[in-house]
């Protein structure tokens, strides 16, 4: 269970590719010279990465496959690595599984883990990841000032009507109270009436 848990921890931060990123990734299996399959990639990280193939163009777990791959906002790379895991890959999209005429090909989602991954490898791909980290932030606050602003402009569309009258109320009130506390043309300070008498 701990070393369960420590792997868990020591798990390198993974970039998961966004539509507008270069998904495209080339494999071969080792020793298998005349196959060569373009996938697309899912996630990346220093230590390894994943992608989607068809049921038939999957390797198997432990073999040895070496892959051509984008690094994030940058260019390309080429290493090998070892598939650790495969998973069944569900598509998201209803129209497909519920279209009996058209023949959606089975999927698998690949986990590789990079074999001795060089440090120029590793340095570009941290510096993809960081970049990356800073692109997302950046989307991140400027959808939040969006929708913030598009909030504010949706309650002044609903309660505009209803602020301006309650500005211009609260604007009359003030002077209706200004003007009635105002002192009378033969109002002087200097005479006054003792305490419990009319002032004359």
């Amino acid at each position: 269970m701990a070393e369960l848990a420590k792997k868990f921890v020591e798990r390198e931060p993974r970039y998961i590719l966004r539509a507008s990123d270069n998904k495209f990734l080339r494999f071969a299996i080792e020793g298998d010279k005349h196959h060569i399959y373009t996938t697309t990639l899912v996630n990346i990280s220093i230590t390894g990465l994943a992608f989607i193939c068809t049921k038939d163009q999957s390797p198997k777990v432990g073999e040895l496959i070496k892959m051509e791959f984008p690094i994030p906002g940058g260019e390309q790379a080429a290493w090998w690595g070892k598939v650790v895991r495969i998973e069944k890959y569900r598509l998201n999209n209803k129209w497909q599984k519920e279209d009996e005429n058209f023949a959606v090909p089975e999927e698998r989602k690949i986990a590789v883990k990079f074999e001795n991954l060089p440090e120029g490898h590793i340095t570009h791909i941290k510096e993809g990841l960081k970049n990356k980290a800073q692109e997302l932030a950046r989307h991140k606050r400027f959808q939040f000032k969006l929708q913030l602003r598009e909030e504010w402009l949706q309650f002044l569309k609903e309660y505009g009507f209803r602020l301006i009258i309650f500005g211009v109320s609260i604007v009359f009130t003030f002077l209706f109270l200004y003007l009635i506390s105002m002192p009378t043309d033969n109002y002087t300070a200097e005479r006054g009436a003792p305490w419990g008498q009319r002032f004359k």
